[in-house]
């Protein structure tokens, strides 16, 4: 569940144990940014954004990975 307040919440389950808390701020209705964090260092970054007409739904993420080392993804989700 995602907290839209800004404020670092705990994450659990996360593979590799890469970040465990992650603050959501909502920017306007179809757009997040959001912080992970790992023993309260920031560790990824990214935001979310709906699509104008809702079908399309894009993550996109930065920061350090599992290995420590520099990681960026992209995610496009169609809705069906």
């Amino acid at each position: 569940m995602h907290i839209y307040d800004g404020k670092p919440h705990p994450t659990t389950g996360v593979a590799g144990g890469i970040y465990d808390a992650s603050a959501y701020t909502r920017i306007d209705a179809n757009t997040i940014n959001f912080v992970r964090s790992k023993d309260g260092k920031a560790v990824q970054t990214g935001w979310g954004a709906v699509s104008g007409d809702g079908k399309t739904y894009t993550v996109t993420t930065g920061g350090t990975g599992p290995n420590g080392q520099a990681m960026s993804t992209v995610g496009v989700y169609d809705k069906q």
